[in-house]
Parts: structure tokens; C-alpha cells; sequence
């Protein structure tokens, strides 16, 4: 009979910045014991609301959401079986609801105990640093009852992978929103496109794969508005899904396919090519993308190009990132789906091409000058130039970012 008990430490390292779950577990294996040390980092975000209302993330995003119960001034959770569909899935953000009752008291070894629980139920939400985690205090509860009444627990937001179901939803998804029957849901390719107003005679290469159709959809909107008042914005577009339907066994480094590509000039064409390149992929159910060979086809078919503009999708590689010292021009990458982390691989891309990264708050330019040693900060993370590569040099929050565990 195997026997687990757990406690959870959670320190701050030097950079005051993260949480190390470090969860001790004891197995007692007759007549011997064993002892199995799980460490875990995880950066969390705190939040205070009165009250926390659970609200279902947007469709068209491919995102569903699981809830974990725990029982106010309990740490199990009522409800783990629950856990089990997060399986196999990219879970995108967690969220620990509990209530500061009472306010003045310290209870953060229960909510390192919840903490514990969840790793129990489903390991794998520890398994990515591009995972949101926030930590959210109800503040309104004045008395036990009131307290006992609120939501306590867990409320995991994930992704599944690609499926000709979710292709098919998002393909009709793109469709209304680029005739205005669709209300933009996310602003994140928007507000880099507006804030860069110094980008001309752009080369666009877009991820059109699934599950980016928020972004992709946004893409096209602001291209059709941007035709009205600024022709020479854009020249071409190249449009890639991935080796369209093809299996992965058929998928050949550099030689995968499924890209399109359109010169600017009329909208109606653009929109035909971008829901052409949808349509062809709709089977393409593994998460790599052929980022790369997308940019070595664009700088080929357009050698008047100068530099190109990447609409990428943050949580899925690059299958052909070995093939980056081809590319031969400087690559912005426009991060999709950045809120915690940026994903290594387009930040060295940006920085191997002499390009930039941007995501929905900030523009991190200018990499190529950075030298041996030198470090820069991205999203709340700390990089350093070493080898002439880039690694994570260490994790850190601002100030008003410190988190506190109390609550109940």
C-alpha cells in the first residue's frame, strides 16, 4: 500500500518575484520508505474583488474551462475526478479563489494545501511556464455565512488541440467577424498594429492554423480599414496553416506546405486566400507550426521585401526552428496569446534576424544590439544574451505585483 503525505513550502527566491511549490511526498513502501521531491514554479498575479464570478472564456478562442470546488476553510477538493479532461490539453490559466474571512488573520498554509490538492489532481498544470496564474481574494464577506456562501476553488481555462469541429467553428467564426456580423473579442493584433505606426510596405506572414482565428480575424479587419486611408501599408500577405491536411508523418522539415500567399490591393482577393488557406487545414490537428519555412517562402516570392512582419501564435513551436539561420531578414514577430510568458523560440527569432517582438502591451526592439551578457525584460521576465543565445536569466515581479497567500 502506497501512502502520501504532502505539505507545501512557498518561498521567494532573491528576485522577490516567484513561488517555488516545493511539495515533499512520503511513500511508505513495506518495510522501506522513499522519499519524492516534486519542485514546481509558478508566477502568480494577485487580484482583490468582492465577490468572484466564474465567466466562461470566449468560444471562438477554442477555450473551455474547468471548475475545482473546495469547501470554504477546507483544502480538498471536493470535486477531482473533474480534472481529468485537462489531460493532453494546453492549459492557458488557473485561478485560486478564496476569501480574505478574517481579514485579519493569516491562512496561507490552507491555500498552500489547495495547492497541493491540485497538483494531486492534475500534475500537468505545473508542466508550462506559459500558464496565467492568478491568485484572487474576495474582499466583501463581513461574516462566516456570508463567507461560506462564496466560491472556493480552482477555475483552470485551457485549450484543446485542433479538431475539424473546432476548425469548422472558427472558420465560420473569421467569416462573420470580416462582414462585421462578429464582435472582435481580443485587441491584441491591433493595438501593435496601431501603435507601430511606422510600418510600411509590410510583408504580413500569418499563422492561419487553428484556434488563431481571433487574431487572424483581426488581421484582416484592420487591413480592410487601414485599405481606405493607407494603400501602401501593406504589399503582400503570405498565409500558412501548417502542410494544410497532410498526416504528420508526411510532414518534411522545410518541406511541409499548406501556404498561400496574395499581393495587397483589394480586399475581397485577401479574404478569399486567408478563408482558402483556412479551409485546406481544417484536418491539422498537431500543434507545431511551419513558421519558418512560411518566412523563407515569403522572402523568396517577395525579394523586394525588406523586412516581414510574423503573426504567430505564442503557444504553439515552431517545428522548423532549426531552420531559422535561412531567414535573411528582419522578422517582428506579433505575439498572439502572450499574457505571461513569451514563448523563447520567437524571441530568438527576433533576435537572430535583427527584428523585434510585440506583444499586446509592449514592443521589445532593438535586440540586436544587445551584447555578451546583457539582459532586457519581456512581459515580467528577465532574459540574458549568453553564447549568443538567448536564455531566462531569472523570473521576477514588480513591486506592485508581490504576492500575499492569506486568505481562506
Amino acid at each position: 500500500m502506497l501512502l502520501f503525505y504532502g505539505c507545501l513550502l512557498i518561498q521567494k527566491n532573491i528576485m522577490k518575484n516567484f513561488f517555488i511549490l516545493l511539495l515533499v511526498g512520503l511513500g511508505l513502501i513495506s518495510p522501506a520508505q522513499e522519499k519524492l521531491n516534486i519542485n514546481i514554479k509558478v508566477k502568480l498575479d494577485t487580484v482583490s474583488v468582492k465577490k468572484y464570478k466564474i465567466e466562461k472564456p470566449e468560444k471562438a478562442f477554442g477555450l473551455e474551462q474547468v471548475v475545482l470546488k473546495v469547501p470554504f476553510g477546507e483544502h480538498e477538493i471536493s470535486n477531482p475526478e473533474d480534472a481529468e479532461v485537462l489531460k493532453g490539453n494546453l492549459i492557458t490559466s488557473v485561478d485560486l479563489i478564496f476569501t480574505q474571512y478574517p481579514a485579519d488573520e493569516d491562512f496561507s498554509e490552507l491555500n498552500q494545501k489547495r495547492m497541493v490538492m491540485l497538483y494531486f489532481a492534475a500534475p500537468n498544470i505545473f508542466s508550462s511556464n506559459l500558464t496565467k496564474w492568478k491568485l484572487i481574494s474576495q474582499t466583501g464577506a463581513k461574516n462566516k455565512t456570508v463567507a461560506a456562501g462564496l466560491f472556493h476553488g480552482f477555475v483552470v481555462t485551457f485549450r484543446k488541440p485542433p479538431s475539424d469541429v473546432l476548425s469548422q467553428e472558427e472558420s465560420n467564426y473569421l467569416n462573420k467577424l470580416v462582414r462585421g456580423n462578429e464582435s472582435i473579442k481580443d485587441s491584441t493584433v491591433l493595438k501593435i498594429l496601431d501603435r507601430n505606426e511606422n510600418w510600411q510596405n509590410m510583408c504580413i506572414v500569418g499563422d492561419f492554423t487553428s484556434s488563431m482565428s481571433p487574431y487572424t480575424g483581426q488581421l484582416l479587419c484592420w487591413y480592410a480599414l487601414k485599405m481606405k486611408s493607407e494603400k501602401s501599408k501593406v504589399k503582400n500577405f503570405v498565409f500558412f496553416n501548417d502542410g494544410d491536411d497532410k498526416p504528420l508523418s508526411l510532414k518534411k522539415l522545410g518541406e511541409t506546405g499548406g501556404i498561400y500567399s496574395c499581393t495587397a490591393g483589394n480586399v475581397d482577393s485577401v479574404i478569399r486566400c486567408a478563408m482558402n488557406t483556412i479551409r485546406q487545414g481544417t484536418a491539422n490537428f498537431d500543434l507545431p507550426e511551419n513558421d519558418v519555412e512560411a518566412l523563407i517562402y515569403a522572402q523568396k516570392k517577395f525579394p523586394d521585401a525588406k523586412e516581414l512582419y510574423l503573426v504567430a501564435d505564442n503557444w504553439s513551436n515552431m517545428r522548423d526552428y532549426s531552420l531559422i539561420s535561412q531567414v535573411k531578414k528582419p522578422v517582428h514577430v506579433i505575439l498572439c496569446g502572450a499574457t505571461n510568458e513569451a514563448n523563447l523560440q520567437y524571441i530568438e527569432l527576433a533576435y537572430q534576424t535583427k527584428g523585434s517582438v510585440h506583444t499586446m502591451e509592449e514592443d521589445l526592439e532593438g535586440l540586436f544590439k544587445k551584447r555578451e551578457g546583457d539582459t532586457f525584460e519581456l512581459l515580467g521576465n528577465l532574459y540574458k544574451i549568453s553564447g549568443g543565445k538567448i536564455i531566462k536569466a531569472a523570473e521576477f515581479l514588480s513591486e506592485r505585483q508581490k504576492i500575499s497567500t492569506n486568505g481562506k
